[in-house]
C-alpha cells in the first residue's frame, strides 16, 4: 500500500525507514536539519504580528521509501544507469490543462531560448518537464523512481481532487485531507523546479563528503568477511545510495513540513473569478507571495485557470480589495509578475501576450523567499556533521 492516512502526526509526514540499513545512520538526520533551515528561512520571514492563530490540523499521507538490503553483499543488483528515462513534470499536467481550453487541447507556450521571444502551441505533456529530474542514478529501481512514481504522483493526484472541490466553492465542510492535499501541492511548487532540486543535491553532496569519516568508522567497526576488503571499495558501492537517498528525503521532508503545512491550512482561502476579456498567464514560477507568510498582511496567490485566482491570506481584506479592483488591473498585475519571475517559459490560452512577454521575460525575480535562501556554509555543514556524530555515538 503506497499511502496510509494518519491523523495528528503532521502534514504529509516523511517516514523513509532506515532501520534495516546499518550504514545509512550518519546521513539519517541531515535531511530533517537541512529541511528545517530551508522551510523556515523562506516561509516564516519576520516575526508574527498580532495574536497567533491556532494551527489547523493537517492530514498526512505516509509514504515508505524502500530500504537497501541489510547485508551489503547480498543486496539486490544496482543499476549502472537510470532504470528507465522519464519526463518528470515540475509543472504538473493536470494544472497546465486548465489553460488547454481550445479545441486542440493545447496551451500557448511563451519562451525565449535565444534572442527573440516566441510562442508555440503544445500539449501540456510536452511542457514543464525535465528528463529524469527526480531520478536517482545507480541505485535500486524502487529508490531511483520514488519521487516521480510515488511522492509526486500522490501529491498531484490529491491536489487535482482538492482543486475540483475548491473551485466549486464547497468550502464548508472541507475535510483536512482535501485541504492538506492542496497545501501539499502549493508547497511542492516552491521546491520541485530544476533550480531548487539542484540546490538540494548540492547541499547533500557537500554534506556527505564531510561525513565520509563517520562512514569509514562504521565500516571498520562493523566489517566482517562478507564486506569489501577496503573502505574505498565499500564507499564506491554505497555512495550513490547515501547521496540519492538523503537527497530524496531532503526534498520530501522540506515539502512535508508539519509546521508550514499547518500554518498554510490555517489561512483564509478564496478563489476569485474575474469577468474580463483578458486572461491570466501561468509559468514555471506560478506562485506569487510576500516576503514570508507570518505577517498580518502576508498573502500568496496562484492562477488556477484563465480567469481564476486562488489566494491565501491571514485576513479577508486582501481578497476583498482585489474583488473591488478592476478585473483587467488585477490580471495585468498578476501576469506582469508571472512573466518577470519566470525562468524558462510562460503558458497562456492564446498568443495575445507575445509582446507583453517579450518586454518582461528574463528578469528572473524571486517568486518566493525560498529562492533567496543561501546554501549552508562549510562551517554550518561541519556543525551538522558534528551534531550527527554525537547522536550516532549515543545510538551505537
Amino acid at each position: 500500500m503506497e499511502t496510509r492516512p494518519e491523523l495528528g502526526t503532521g502534514y504529509f509526514t516523511a517516514n523513509l525507514n532506515h532501520t534495516r540499513n546499518q550504514y545509512a545512520r550518519p546521513g539519517d538526520i541531515v535531511e530533517r536539519q537541512l529541511a528545517a533551515r530551508m522551510e523556515h528561512s523562506g516561509w516564516s520571514a519576520g516575526a508574527p504580528q498580532g495574536k497567533k492563530k491556532r494551527p489547523t490540523q493537517c492530514d498526512p499521507v505516509v509514504l515508505i521509501l524502500p530500504n537497501r538490503h541489510r547485508d551489503i553483499t547480498n543486496a539486490p543488483p544496482i543499476f549502472a544507469g537510470t532504470p528507465m528515462a522519464e519526463d518528470n513534470h515540475y509543472i504538473p499536467i493536470f494544472y497546465q490543462k486548465r489553460w488547454a481550453i481550445c479545441a486542440d487541447k493545447r496551451v500557448c507556450v511563451y519562451s525565449q531560448p535565444h534572442k527573440d521571444a516566441r510562442v508555440e502551441r503544445k500539449h501540456p505533456k510536452g511542457v514543464g518537464y525535465q528528463r529524469d529530474l527526480y531520478t536517482v542514478t545507480n541505485v535500486d529501481a524502487a529508490v531511483a523512481t520514488y519521487l516521480e512514481r510515488h511522492f509526486f504522483k500522490v501529491t498531484d493526484d490529491l491536489a487535482a481532487k482538492a482543486l475540483s472541490i475548491i473551485e466549486a466553492g464547497q468550502w464548508k465542510p472541507m475535510d483536512t485531507a482535501t485541504r492538506s492535499g492542496w497545501t501539499r501541492f502549493i508547497m511542492s511548487l516552491l521546491h520541485r523546479n530544476p533550480e531548487q532540486v539542484g540546490k538540494f543535491l548540492e547541499i547533500v553532496s557537500q554534506y556527505v563528503a564531510i561525513v565520509k569519516p563517520q562512514y569509514e568508522k562504521l565500516y571498520h567497526d562493523k566489517r566482517d568477511a562478507n564486506h569489501p576488503a577496503t573502505f574505498d571499495e565499500f564507499w564506491q558501492d554505497i555512495l550513490p545510495e547515501v547521496v540519492g537517498r538523503t537527497w530524496v528525503k531532503l526534498i520530501q521532508t522540506t515539502i512535508d513540513s508539519k509546521s508550514v503545512g499547518a500554518h498554510f491550512n490555517s489561512l483564509i482561502w478564496r478563489v476569485l473569478d474575474f469577468k474580463s476579456s483578458h486572461t491570466f498567464l501561468t509559468g514555471d514560477r506560478p506562485i506569487i507571495m510576500t516576503n514570508g507568510m507570518n505577517y498580518t498582511d502576508s498573502h500568496l496567490a496562484i492562477p488556477i485557470g484563465p480567469r481564476k485566482l486562488f489566494i491565501a491570506a491571514h485576513t479577508a481584506g486582501w481578497a476583498d480589495a482585489l474583488m473591488h479592483d478592476k478585473a483587467d488591473n488585477v490580471i495585468a498585475f498578476v501576469n506582469d509578475r508571472i512573466v518577470r519571475q519566470a525562468r524558462r517559459f510562460c503558458i497562456g490560452v492564446n498568443d495575445a501576450h507575445l509582446l507583453f512577454f517579450a518586454k518582461r521575460f528574463g528578469q528572473m525575480l524571486p517568486s518566493s523567499p525560498v529562492e533567496t535562501v543561501p546554501l549552508p556554509t562549510a562551517e554550518e555543514l561541519n556543525e551538522l556533521a558534528l551534531k550527527n556524530e554525537v547522536e550516532d555515538q549515543d545510538d551505537l
